[in-house]
């Protein structure tokens, strides 16, 4: 529920988003005036017409409260928040162009370019400020919401963990309560008692938000529970288990009128996966040409070491679980009967004896990866994606980890960035899950520079 002093907030807030944008209107006709661009030039004093003003505070207001341009979330990074105000702001700069057409008063091309870059330059910053000040007050106990988690098992930690490391958030943890914990506290956070006694501890102690953070066998409790506290004005949440990972990137659809829950359609489709696989032909086929050099020598060099094959062909599990074979400068010894007989249950580890001294160097930098990008212009991989697994580590997967699958698997990805090879599998695999619930061609980029620094660094590599 949202609190008087935030609806005040909300209120100033879109009255001085207002304000700018009269400035931005205003700033805009100056600039045409004075700004020697552009084949009609007017002289003399320009005014607008005040229904002008008028008719662009009342759109303002109206479109700025429907769509999701400012509201009380805590959660949001700023460029959701700008995306935000780039859609309110297109759309609101469209209206205001039709209403000029509607008073015979057409407006030049470039009076409309101004406004809307003047419009949306000044909210952004605005809106900056705003949030800056907002994160400085709640570091500062002011502006804070109480939050009560209910449940004490991983999703309930990783909710606390999370607040925690968003202390800009304002969420203050009042407590937990939990049926099935003995302990006086959950990671430093005291035990408030059993979820029975919910109710009163929402009657005494001014809690804003609730938190469900229940497993997926306490389906019961859960809609029990959310029913029972409609009655108290506090705003509720609901933290999905480990189990339910599956439904990051669920869909609603309808089936003439019954709602529907599609838990099992391609992560990336339709422009977005033709943005990717163009994106990866065009940056794997020019690696590939400039790269050519490099790994002909790198090729040499393996086979003047230790001679045998370059190239070590795998067999991985790629996208929607189709197998296929994944390339890579060969960095070992070839391998006897006895280390085939030892390292048959053996993923990557430090200090394989194994390795060659050239292999250690590949390795460290990732020049052994290069090959892969032949994988990548075959379709089978894409630069960016999970991590491809050998089938017997899959086959040993939990259900929810098969939903790493479901996206094609990259070079490079964002458990790479991450940690790389020093991190246990099933952080690797919620990482992933994370990149899958996300992932964009931006993301991409993102994950492709830092993979540099990553590579630089030789982290996690072995």
């Amino acid at each position: 529920m949202i609190r008087r002093l935030e609806r005040q907030l909300l209120v100033l807030h879109l009255a001085i988003d207002v304000v700018l944008t009269l400035a931005a209107l205003r700033l805009a006709e100056l600039m045409r005036q004075h700004v020697l661009l552009g084949i009609e030039q007017r002289m003399g004093p320009i005014v607008l017409d005040i229904r002008i003003y008028i008719m662009a505070a009342v759109v303002w207001s109206i479109i700025f409260h429907v769509l999701p341009v400012f509201d009380s979330k805590r959660t949001t990074p700023l460029w959701h928040e700008y995306r935000g105000l780039f859609n309110a702001v297109a759309l609101c700069v469209l209206a205001m162009t039709s209403l000029f057409y509607m008073f015979a008063m057409p407006p030049s091309r470039l009076f409309v370019a101004y406004f809307w870059l003047l419009d949306l330059g000044l909210l952004m910053g605005f809106h900056a400020l705003v949030r800056h000040v907002q994160r400085l007050a709640r570091m500062r106990g002011y502006d804070t919401r109480n939050v009560v988690v209910v449940g004490a098992g991983p999703a309930g930690k990783a909710v606390i963990a999370s607040i925690r490391d968003h202390a800009w958030s304002g969420l203050r943890l009042i407590g937990v309560v939990d049926d099935a914990i003995a302990a006086s506290e959950v990671d430093g956070v005291p035990v408030a008692g059993a979820i029975r006694d919910l109710p009163a501890l929402l009657d005494k102690d001014g809690i804003d938000e609730v938190i469900l953070a229940l497993p997926a066998s306490a389906h019961e409790t859960l809609v029990s529970l959310s029913r029972d506290l409609q009655r108290f004005p506090v705003v509720i949440k609901v933290a999905p288990d480990m189990l339910d990972v599956f439904l990051l990137r669920s869909t609603v659809t309808d089936l003439w009128g019954m709602p529907l829950l599609s838990v099992r359609e391609p992560a990336i489709t339709g422009v977005r996966w033709m943005l990717k696989r163009s994106f990866d032909l065009a940056i794997a086929g020019i690696l590939c040409l400039v790269l050519l050099p490099v790994m002909a020598l790198v090729a040499l060099a393996i086979y003047l070491e230790s001679g045998g094959p370059v190239l070590l062909r795998q067999e991985r599990v790629g996208e929607h679980g189709r197998r296929f074979y994944m390339y890579k400068f060969r960095t070992m010894y070839p391998p006897s009967d006895e280390d085939r007989q030892r390292e048959a249950s053996i993923v990557k580890r430090p200090g394989n004896p194994r390795i060659t001294p050239l292999g250690f160097y590949l390795r460290r930098t990732s020049l052994d990866e290069l090959p892969q990008l032949i994988n990548v212009l075959r379709g089978e991989m894409s630069l960016v994606g999970p991590r491809p697994e050998l089938p017997h580590i899959v086959e040993g997967y939990e259900s929810w980890q098969h939903a790493r699958h479901v996206v094609p698997p990259g070079m490079t990805g964002w458990w790479q960035i991450n940690g790389r090879s020093e991190l246990p599998l099933h952080l690797n695999t919620q990482l992933d899950l994370f990149y899958i619930q996300n992932c964009s061609v931006l993301l991409d980029l993102r994950i492709l520079a830092r993979t540099l620094g990553v590579v630089i660094r030789g982290r996690g590599a072995y």
